[in-house]
């Protein structure tokens, strides 16, 4: 029985989350594995899909799905046997890839193989018996009389046409089929190797190269199968066409990829099941409960355990939809801490036997670090064994052991009190952080603090008052990844006008168009200049010399008509392009929430590619094929009117069956067009989280959820060219008829009649019109399909976009800023106003927050929401000239002089690690920094700002990944470069803004308090007050 691929691998946590996806359970497999003989022949099968689309749009529902025999998972075990054995297996055969998939789909290749011999033989007969018709209309009449072999040239005729129509249409299914499969085998071995490289070859191939094999190459290798047996049937077929011609005319003979990476593995010995904790969170698109389960059966006590052990139950109270509650893309509507809280759920819920923290508590607030390390690591995982990755040196005093680390290597070890003894940099790391925690001491002495109003309820899992502030006004969790869009119906001719409109390519369609009819005219010239000259007897000068010239002449309009459609398609891409872009970079916050990456990665790569080549070359083939059609029935025609009798009524039965057809294959090609994306999502997403992926022993699960994407985008183009078979298949059988029609004239004319040129003139025409038909039909369908690209990238220029970045009639001087004045009057951030505006409402409720070269902080608890006055500020909303983000985004940059940059380095520490690189200042900053610690990844954006020195610095956590003593150094390089300029803090260290000119305090998104430091301290109950104090009181305990 047929099965689909990867079916059951699913498991809880359905990280599926793609709408599209949701009903695949309900459908049926294709018609094609229960098909007979004639069904399978004719492409009968498909008969029930294409009337449903006639009467309706079609959905992914209605597509039927794929057997296990064209899956993917049978597809890539078949690749990974053959890989063994001829790749680089046991046998060191060290075979390339082509080699290998030539010997993994063996089978397929041969039977497409047959097909294209077939129809090149019958190319070959052709001719034959066009000759053969020739010399029977030049026979006398009493010769004429033998109707049984004028039956056998019709009959043959027509058999030897339905052959090619069979064999050629079976050879171009069978390997796009076969295309498919390559695809499909490839797409998974690289996704498969993807989770199992190890660090070092990560550095060497980015998320984006990975996605680009999966999107690009795979596709192209997949379609390089369609085209293999053209390498040696082409020549084939104009060998026999040679010997025909020798045969005929008497004359003289004439002379005539890539290897696949090798399967590793990184080993590591380890005793038990293993849970990591990444310091970058790393978290699915999905919901939050998809995310803590991560594949694991519900089980509702464990679940609520880990829940509020992590701290997590509040939030998941405060979103509408709970723990359903669907996360954007890389957690991008989720604070830094709620994400980092998330990731230990997951951790804890998975039960494991050891747990790798690195850096889990970085990203939140005192009080949550303090929640989160007593009842989770000393509570939860109690009887576990837990590796802490940690700079935060107020927990030590209750591990086990300690491990210090420097420039990848141990340096010392031991016990808290050992280490501390010894005297070297361990003692200097506690040293810094015991110096920030007395700084502390004297403020909290001088704001009479004590340390008893925190008393236990640092360790306890409840919240503090800060944390009681009315939930009211958490921001509505919203449902993010929203039903990608498309058209529905026949659009006409709109797209065609935009792609004309927006390339203004009017000229360059005019040109192609014109060249065309000068090509078919000249061509259809030559031919008959041969007919004509046979019958006036010409010179053989004169003979070859015209059509020599005609034919030349036809090949320049036909290189004028290529050369345009090439510039056409550039100028089109061009501007499709930078629409695209200009829409995308200026589209709101909530839009890139909302948006799967790959989606807009499928319009700028496979899409734009379509309008850049597809659609200029496609166009011109419809041009090329209806200008042909024309004349061959034409000429065919004014040999013998009477055919056109059949001509006409077949044309128009043609027309409506190319209808039938582009209803279903227009709804079809834009399904694809969805399904593309969830694919590079699942690839790009799952690369950036595969150590965890690793640590928690999910490759498998993983594998098989691509699997299924994979399956899915295969079912819509396997479905999408078969559909075009069942077109081209009756567009021919239905020609043939006008070719019959020819035939039957021609050996029924009294001699006479019609010249032996002139007959074989019309029969040439008439036996190509069947090739001419289809040609046309086929372009027509690639067009109607192609020009949805069109429609899928307007749909992304059009997008509503922020306030313009510069209002021409407010444009400041060119002077300014210059004092650094920062003026929030009621400040909403509302990043989510024009798709979502539940999200990221941030309110401040101050009537006019104003300071000139000052230093505000901005401190909350994690989930406070001062990421969201973060996002405000790089959307233009007020005076922010630089920003420091919490997620570094590391490039090249400009050049700098060699002194100031320098000086630069080594006041951001980095001086040592550059220096102790071969290449120094050219070493090579890999995709998302990857080769270097977050540490170092903070520390180089914080060096990229003291070389630009604006008036305005805001840092959102820019030393959170950063040990106390480098802190410390850090905060007075800030505070000695930035005296003169206005720094805004995001921080949820206390340190770090105790000495800020002003604090602002955000919980739930709202600004709750704002004054000074020492104005905020004297009073015991403020919120500041009460961080500051669990703040010191925790570290002070566990600094004694």
């Amino acid at each position: 029985m047929a099965g689909r691929s990867g079916e059951n691998g699913g498991g809880a946590g359905g990280d599926l989350s793609e709408p599209l996806l949701d009903k695949e359970a309900a459908r049926r497999y294709s018609e094609l594995y229960s098909a007979g003989v004639l069904s399978r022949l004719t492409f009968s099968w498909l008969n029930p899909l294409l009337r449903l689309g006639r009467s309706k749009a079609l959905d992914l529902a209605d597509v039927p799905l794929i057997a296990s025999e064209d899956g993917a998972a049978r597809a890539s075990e078949r690749f990974a046997d053959a890989w063994s054995l001829h790749g680089h297996g046991k046998d060191g055969g060290g075979g390339g890839l082509v080699g290998v998939l030539l010997r993994c789909f063996l089978g397929e290749i041969m039977l497409t193989g047959f097909y294209a011999l077939v129809k090149t033989l019958a190319i070959a007969v052709s001719p034959l018996l066009l000759f053969a018709f020739v010399r029977y209309t030049s026979h006398k009449e009493e010769e004429r009389r033998d109707l049984a072999a004028a039956a056998a040239l019709v009959g043959s005729l027509l058999a030897i046409k339905l052959a090619e129509s069979l064999s050629q249409r079976h050879w171009f299914f069978g390997s796009r089929r076969t295309g498919m499969r390559v695809r499909s085998a490839l797409m998974a071995a690289v996704f498969r190797k993807q989770l199992r490289l190890s660090a070092r070859a990560r550095r060497r191939h980015s998320a984006g190269e990975v996605v680009g094999y999966v999107a690009v190459d795979a596709y192209r290798l997949g379609d390089a199968v369609s085209w293999l047996h053209t390498s040696w049937s082409s020549p084939l077929q104009l060998a026999l066409a040679v010997a025909t011609l020798l045969w005929a005319l008497r004359l003289g003979a004439l002379p005539g990829l890539v290897p696949l990476v090798a399967f590793g593995f990184l080993n590591v010995e380890l005793y038990g099941t293993v849970a990591y904790v990444s310091q970058n969170s790393w978290i699915q698109s999905g919901t939050v409960r998809d995310n803590i389960l991560f594949g694991k059966p519900f089980s509702k006590e464990r679940y609520e355990r880990a829940i509020r052990a992590c701290a997590l139950d509040k939030d998941i109270e405060n979103f509408d939809h709970g723990d359903l509650t669907e996360i954007g893309q890389r957690g991008i509507n989720m604070s830094g801490g709620q994400k980092q809280r998330i990731q230990l759920a997951r951790a804890v819920y998975s039960d494991a036997d050891v747990y790798l923290l690195d850096d889990p508590f970085s990203a939140v607030d005192a009080h949550t670090a303090a929640v989160l390390f007593y009842d989770c690591v000393m509570t939860a995982l109690s009887e576990k064994t837990v590796v802490l990755v940690t700079h935060q040196v107020e927990f030590l005093t209750e591990t086990d052991r300690i491990l210090v680390m420097e420039d990848g290597y141990v340096k010392q070890q031991g016990v808290y009190t050992e280490l501390m003894e010894s005297g070297t940099a361990f003692e200097k790391l506690v040293s810094a952080h015991k110096s920030s925690i007395t700084a502390l001491d004297d403020s909290s002495q001088q704001s009479q603090v004590q340390e008893q109003n925190v008393t236990d309820e640092n360790t306890s899992g409840q919240a503090s008052d800060i944390d009681s502030v009315s939930a009211k006004g958490q921001p509505s969790a919203t449902q993010l990844t929203e039903e990608e869009e498309k058209e529905i119906g026949d659009l006409g001719w709109k797209p065609y006008k935009d792609y004309i409109n927006v390339s203004k390519g009017i000229t360059h369609l005019c040109v192609m168009g014109v060249n065309q009819v000068l090509f078919t005219s000249f061509q259809m010239m030559a031919t008959f200049w041969l007919a004509v000259a046979v019958q006036m007897n010409v010179s053989s000068a004169l003979l070859v010399g015209a059509y020599s010239g005609l034919s030349i002449l036809s090949c320049c309009f036909a290189y004028i008509r290529t050369l345009y459609a090439a510039k056409l398609g550039l100028k089109a891409s061009k501007a499709f392009f930078t629409g695209l872009m200009d829409s995308v970079f200026k589209a709101p916050m909530s839009f890139f929430d909302s948006t799967p990456v790959g989606r807009i990665l499928t319009r700028a790569s496979s899409d734009l590619s379509i309008l850049d080549f597809d659609i200029p070359y496609s166009v011109a083939y419809v041009v090329v094929g209806a200008s042909e059609l024309v004349t061959t029935i034409l000429v065919t025609g004014a040999v013998t009117w009477q055919v056109l009798i059949v001509a006409i009524p077949v044309t128009i039965t043609v027309a409506y069956v190319q209808r039938h057809y582009v209803a279903s294959a227009r709804d079809l090609a834009r399904i694809n067009g969805t399904t593309k994306a969830p694919v590079m999502n699942y690839a790009a997403e799952s690369i950036l989280g595969v150590v965890t992926i690793r640590a928690f022993g999910e490759t498998d699960r993983f594998i098989r959820n691509n699997l299924l994407l994979i399956d899915t985008d295969a079912t819509l183009f396997f479905h999408t060219v078969a559909a075009q078979e069942w077109v081209l298949i009756r567009v021919e059988a239905l020609q043939s008829l006008t070719l019959l029609t020819a035939a039957l004239l021609l050996v029924l004319a009294p001699p006479g009649a019609v010249s032996p040129g002139f007959a074989g003139l019309s029969l040439s025409f008439a036996l190509s019109l069947t090739a001419v038909q289809a040609f046309l039909t086929k372009f027509y369908s690639y067009m109607e399909n192609y020009i949805i690209s069109v429609e899928r990238i307007k749909q992304y220029m059009h997008l509503p976009s922020e306030p313009p970045a510069i209002i021409p009639e407010n444009r400041p001087p060119s002077s300014w800023p210059q004092e650094g004045q920062i003026d929030l009057q009621d400040l909403k951030g509302q990043s989510g106003l024009a798709i979502h505006p539940e999200l990221y409402r941030s309110s401040v409720s101050a009537e006019e927050i104003t300071k000139q070269s000052s230093k505000p902080e901005r401190l909350g608890r994690s989930g406070g929401g001062r990421h969201v006055l973060g996002l405000a500020a790089g959307q233009g909303h007020h005076l922010l000239l630089d920003r420091l983000p919490a997620n570094e985004a590391l490039a090249e940059e400009e050049e700098n002089p060699a002194r100031a940059l320098a000086g630069a380095l080594e006041k951001c520490q980095l001086q040592t690690a550059i220096r102790s690189t071969p290449a120094l200042l050219d070493t090579v900053v890999s995709d998302d920094g990857s080769n270097w610690s977050v540490g170092q990844r903070q520390l180089f954006c914080l060096g990229r700002v003291l070389l630009r020195r604006n008036k305005i610095l805001v840092l959102d956590e820019a030393t959170a990944s950063i040990d106390s003593a480098t802190d410390a150094i850090l905060q007075r390089v800030i505070r000695q470069q930035f005296s003169s300029c206005t720094v805004v803090t995001i921080a949820h260290r206390v340190p770090t803004v105790t000495d800020s000119d002003k604090v602002m305090v955000l919980s739930y998104g709202k600004l709750i308090e704002y004054d000074t430091p020492a104005k905020l301290l004297e009073d015991k109950q403020t919120a500041f007050a009460k961080l500051v104090a669990e703040y010191w009181a925790n570290s002070k305990r566990n600094a004694t």
